[in-house]
Parts: structure tokens; sequence; C-alpha cells
């Protein structure tokens, strides 16, 4: 019997409707969070993705997932972010 490995998880800065999070998904990888300012964007991403995405200003807010703070911003350019046991992986999504 071959036990099954759980999915990667990520999560998705300035995450926009969810283009690159598409790419990452399609790949085997799951979308922990979502983040973006745009309310427009944010409801975007929760029709293709499900309710994972958050109305959230990244350049003034600290990210907190499941009591562990992951990020400080503003932080330009961006530093190292620390998923710690959210996700495996972040990914951001440059603001145009």
């Amino acid at each position: 019997m071959r036990l099954r490995q759980p999915k990667s998880r990520f999560i998705s800065l300035f995450s926009g409707c969810g283009g690159l999070d598409l790419g990452f998904t399609q790949a085997g990888f799951e979308c922990a969070n979502a983040y973006d300012s745009d309310p427009a964007a944010v409801e975007t991403h929760r029709s293709n993705f499900g309710s994972i995405a958050k109305l959230q200003d990244l350049a003034t807010t600290n990210i907190v997932g499941e009591g562990r703070l992951l990020s400080s911003l503003p932080v330009l350019p961006v530093r190292a972010f620390q998923p710690l046991d959210v996700a495996d992986l972040t990914i951001l999504e440059i603001p145009c």
C-alpha cells in the first residue's frame, strides 16, 4: 500500500485574481492563503479558488496566520518571508 504524500502549501501575496496561483495549483501545490488589497481582485480570486483570498492592505499591516507572524511590512525590497507552520512556500506577485 502506497501512502499519499500531502500537498505542499503556499501563501500568495498581492495575489490579484490568482494567475500565478493557478500555475502553482496545476503544479500540485495547495494555496493556503491569498492576500490582495483590491476588492475586485479578491472577489475574482474567490470565484476561481474558493474563499481563501483575503482583502488585506499588505503595505500597512502584518500578515498573521494561525497565530504566528509571517512577515512584517512595509519593507522593500521584500525581505525573506517565513511562512512557519502555515505553508511551505510564499509567492509574491509584484503589484502593477
